[in-house]
């Protein structure tokens, strides 16, 4: 069986790219959440009929991606990703909280089964292609390096089988999206 490429909905971090098909169960607002995935359809949809060179935007709020998010990881009920929250600020920065579950993982024996990290990054998108850097990661309240959240993005990535370089690594926008820019509590989607 062929390697799959990790095209999950979810594009500001690349571990998201890496972790869409996980899941958890948070509080969140189902209309959201329904909301930011017809616009993720419309946008699919429109490429085609797109006139070439015209672009469009979309606003999607910080608790409707929160909402999104927390929907799709409920959905897509596989094992690590519990919860995945984000502060979207100016700038692209954002800030955020992961939990994780690692019994089942080959690095469950470096860590606690379930862990917390809370991280502080920079999104930065050219060409299509987007990434987040970390400038900040804690694990439940102790700084870390970011190499440490690579390690377990490619122990996840073996475990799936899906294609994963590493947290420096530029990946493709899903549906064709041209470019992203949050501003406080809103990410602002060119397409």
């Amino acid at each position: 069986m062929g390697r799959k490429t990790g095209r999950g909905v979810l594009f500001l971090l690349p571990w998201i790219f890496l972790c869409s098909w996980l899941w958890g169960i948070q509080n969140y607002s189902l209309d959201e959440a329904l909301k930011v995935q017809k616009l993720l359809r419309q946008i699919q949809s429109q490429q085609n009929l797109k006139e070439k060179g015209k672009q469009q935007k979309a606003l999607v709020s910080e608790s409707e991606l929160n909402s999104y998010v927390a929907y799709r990881i409920e959905v897509e009920k596989e094992e690590i990703l519990r919860e995945l929250r984000f502060k979207l600020f100016e700038h692209n920065r954002i800030e955020g909280k992961m939990s994780l579950d690692l019994k089942n993982l080959d690095i469950s024996n470096l860590f606690k089964r379930q862990i917390d990290l809370f991280f502080r990054a920079k999104l930065r998108v050219k060409e299509g292609k987007g990434k987040l850097k970390i400038q900040k990661l804690f694990l439940h309240q102790k700084p870390i390096q970011p190499a440490v959240l690579d390690m377990i993005a490619s122990a996840v990535s073996q475990k799936e089988d899906v294609e994963y370089k590493s947290l420096e690594d530029w990946y493709n926008l899903p549906y064709e999206i041209e470019d992203m820019e949050t501003q406080k509590g809103k990410l602002i989607i060119y397409y």
